[in-house]
């Protein structure tokens, strides 16, 4: 099925629609320490739990928590994407692990953006302050509104930004695309719906993208994007081809 909608290029579309709900991933015991709580969301699903300390975490799709917490300590380890909503209890420290950084905090909320197929991990700040140790290299302390992009063996690269939306606005179910790559966008479009997303050319040839959607249907989305880019699609089961739109 090819659907080719017009519309102009980088216009930013916000459509409200039902809030479709996600299955809530349930916690499993990890085998190689019994005392270590295990949570994974599949593609195209999200999920929000509340760890025993009263710490409130949202996993984005594609994502898995395992959390250990100990006398004096609250460790997580993350490979996603996850927002932390943490209890504050300064005689235990609430750290992060990911593979490129570690990020500690006593009481605040942040995101933390760690996907295997990326190189960076992205931490945003909505609350508080927290403190990002690079692997291998320095560390930053980050205020509200900042975003640090951490690789390993690298300084944090820190920059403030004036709207948090295209980092968490996933936890209220809104898909934000602010001047995105199409590459990103189609890593974003295959984890938030759970299909395999793939382009006819070089993806880095296509216009970034500015929309952004609240729990639109796939074929929606799917019409909006090719509109604003000059694009057609097909769509055969769970899989979405992309290609440049072709002269009538």
């Amino acid at each position: 099925r090819r659907r080719a909608v017009e519309a102009a290029v980088g216009a930013l579309v916000l459509i409200v629609l039902t809030v479709t709900a996600v299955r809530l991933a349930g916690p499993a015991t990890d085998a190689a320490s019994p005392n270590t709580r295990v949570y994974t969301t599949a593609r195209g699903e999200r999920t929000t739990v509340q760890l025993t300390d009263g710490t409130r975490v949202s996993l984005n799709a594609g994502s898995r928590l395992s959390v250990s917490y100990a006398t004096g300590r609250r460790d997580v380890v993350l490979e996603g994407q996850a927002y932390f909503d943490v209890a504050r209890d300064p005689a235990r420290p609430f750290v992060v692990h990911s593979r490129a950084a570690t990020v500690q905090v006593l009481g605040t909320r942040f995101d933390v953006a760690a996907y295997p197929e990326d190189a960076r991990v992205l931490v945003t700040v909505a609350e508080g302050s927290v403190d990002v140790r690079a692997r291998g290299a320095g560390q930053a302390v980050l205020k509200p509104g900042d975003i640090g992009a951490v690789r390993e063996g690298e300084d944090p690269d820190v920059h403030h930004v004036a709207s948090l939306d295209p980092y968490i606005g996933w936890t209220d179910g809104r898909l934000v695309f602010a001047r995105s790559p199409f590459p990103e966008v189609m890593l974003r479009l295959k984890r938030w719906y759970g299909v395999d997303v793939r382009f006819e050319g070089n993806p880095t040839d296509v216009l970034r993208l500015d929309v952004a959607f609240e729990n639109e249907p796939l074929p929606v989305v799917l019409d909006i994007v090719s509109g604003a880019l000059d694009l057609e699609y097909d769509l055969h089961g769970d899989v979405v081809t992309f290609h440049p739109a072709r002269s009538h």
